[in-house]
């Protein structure tokens, strides 16, 4: 789900074994890495970096950019990186990676998410919910994830209370669209490792403490509250299924705790929090229209126009309607 405006504890022994390099002396790092060619990629503008053009954007450099993150004083220049690193999924031969490239990035992810300076930064924050989302959603990189969670817990905490301003929503929503799609990846397989590693690290917790606080509303605005729905949905149909299709303990405790939101926000929201529940979690966990209608205290079946309330006349008789997909 998109916002329509244009949105760490582990010990030090867990980070150690994500990846050797980190017991590897700055210094000796700091030899092997190529400074002019990270001056290069600091330097370029952002719209030069997201070009199927740009040569920057190869294996080679990325390894450099990866190995340099935390030799880095300048939080700016960190930031600089990571956006080459969003520009590289993009644009760069991802597929020229290897899983150690990528364990390498998470190791280090997981090093800079300790800095408090760095960590509480919401640029910094942003980039790092993309970085994770944009790399790390395959079941052989799991193992790297557990200590990238809990900062992006902890970076969501922080969000939620945090000053309305552009900045801060755009790190809450990248924020929020990381659990949805580390879990939207994840319901295709629910017995993998991802699966397994994002429902016994319990991320519906979190995820409901956010939607049920009051700052899960911004402006007057819902999307936060309504991102957080879709990614609690994506959460429910990750979890193991019922042999015989009736709902499990673990899809009924979340039910529950939506419920519980949603009866809260009709009280004082009415139509407006039944549509939130409606768009947000009743449609994504692929419950139907019966259902709705069963529970229509809190569920709404919007009218046509109000959900796809753009057109578009392809001709005479021919149209399409649809949202409006800026960001």
């Amino acid at each position: 789900m998109l916002k329509r405006t244009h949105l760490f504890v582990m010990t030090i022994i867990s980070v150690m074994c994500l990846g050797a390099c980190n017991s590897t002396p700055s210094s000796n790092r700091s030899n092997n890495i190529d400074h002019i060619a990270i001056q290069s990629v600091i330097q370029l503008e952002p719209q030069d970096l997201f070009s199927a053009d740009q040569p920057l954007l190869s294996s080679e450099i990325f390894d450099h950019v990866v190995l340099s993150l935390n030799t880095q004083s300048s939080l700016e220049d960190i930031n600089s990186l990571l956006y080459y690193l969003r520009a590289y999924s993009y644009f760069g031969p991802q597929k020229e990676l290897t899983a150690t490239q990528r364990l390498q990035l998470a190791s280090q992810l997981a090093v800079l998410a300790q800095n408090t300076k760095i960590s509480t930064d919401p640029r910094f924050q942003e980039q790092f919910a993309v970085t994770v989302y944009r790399y790390l959603t395959k079941d052989e990189y799991a193992s790297s994830l557990t200590p990238l969670l809990s900062a992006l817990n902890r970076q969501l905490a922080q969000l939620q209370s945090s000053d309305i301003n552009n900045t801060n929503d755009i790190a809450l929503w990248e924020t929020l669209r990381a659990y949805g799609l580390l879990l939207n990846v994840a319901r295709t397989k629910p017995e993998g490792e991802l699966a397994k590693l994002l429902t016994e690290n319990r991320i519906d917790k979190p995820l409901l403490r956010f939607a049920a606080s009051a700052d899960s509303i911004r402006n007057n605005n819902d999307w936060p509250r309504l991102n957080a729905y879709w990614a609690l949905a994506m959460y429910r149909l990750t979890l193991p299924s019922s042999t015989d299709g009736s709902t499990t303990p673990e899809e009924q405790a979340i039910d529950d705790g939506i419920t519980e939101i949603a009866t809260a926000d009709v009280a004082l929201r009415q139509q407006a929090a039944q549509d939130a529940f409606t768009l947000g979690y009743h449609v994504n966990t692929s419950a139907g229209k019966e259902s709705c209608e069963t529970n229509n205290s809190l569920c709404r079946i919007p009218n046509l126009t109000s959900v796809l309330a753009h057109r578009h006349d392809c001709s005479d008789t021919l149209f399409i309607t649809h949202q409006d997909l800026s960001v």
